[in-house]
């Protein structure tokens, strides 16, 4: 069966499966731009779902693939293959960043996938692919049932954050101040800093009272 095209993965097992699904992915659009959108919306709704460490390296790769797509959908062939190649090469980056096998050249990845098990998915829905606020608050409680200090990471917290929809982190952000456990200062601090994608330094003291208090918010 050619299945050149298509693409319905499964749900990565590991970080691994989650740098080579979106390797598959730009092989994808490159071979077909038209279909980035259901593309992109299948990788958010996949991503959505994942926890650490999968939901950590499917975030950096997510970021990627937003400037890759737009370039992609923009160009000729020979832009999108460019495009796709430098795309993979990135992938290889974070891949030896933390530290996972190398993944195969571009010639090397298959021109799609259609896994048995593959997720059935409502991709007519236009909402942006993301948990709601009430799912975060359920893995949260299941983060912490897991420590033995009964305290979540600051890193998980931001990770939770992360995977919210969009609206649904506005959300959010408007109970924390409504509820006074953040205040409007903090709560700028912390989007700054999710906007960014970076990770939490040694030195980001107030950022991390911030998620601190606001993975106990979470959990009360």
């Amino acid at each position: 069966m050619d299945i050149s095209g298509v693409f319905r993965p499964q749900m990565p097992a590991d970080v691994s499966e989650v740098l080579l699904m979106y390797a598959i992915a730009a092989r994808v659009i490159v071979q077909k731009p038209d279909e980035a959108n259901e593309i992109t919306k299948r990788l958010g709704i996949l991503c959505s779902a994942l926890v650490p460490p999968e939901l950590g390296a499917a975030q950096q790769c997510g970021r990627m693939w937003m400037l890759f797509a737009r370039m992609a959908t923009a160009g000729n062939p020979s832009v999108r293959e460019q495009a796709g190649r430098a795309f993979v090469r990135d992938l290889d980056q974070v891949g030896r960043a933390l530290e996972v096998p190398p993944l195969p050249g571009w010639d090397g990845l298959p021109l799609g996938v259609d896994a048995p098990g593959a997720p059935v998915m409502d991709l007519s829905d236009t909402t942006s692919p993301g948990q709601s606020l009430e799912i975060i608050k359920k893995r949260a409680a299941e983060l912490k049932s897991k420590k033995k200090d009964k305290t979540i990471k600051a890193e998980d917290v931001a990770d939770l954050v992360r995977a919210l929809f969009p609206e649904e982190r506005d959300r959010l952000f408007a109970k924390l101040i409504g509820d006074g456990a953040l205040g409007r200062s903090e709560v700028s601090l912390l989007v700054r800093w999710l906007s960014k994608g970076e990770k939490l330094g040694k030195d980001d003291d107030a950022l991390a009272e911030v998620l601190s208090t606001l993975g106990n918010w979470l959990v009360r």
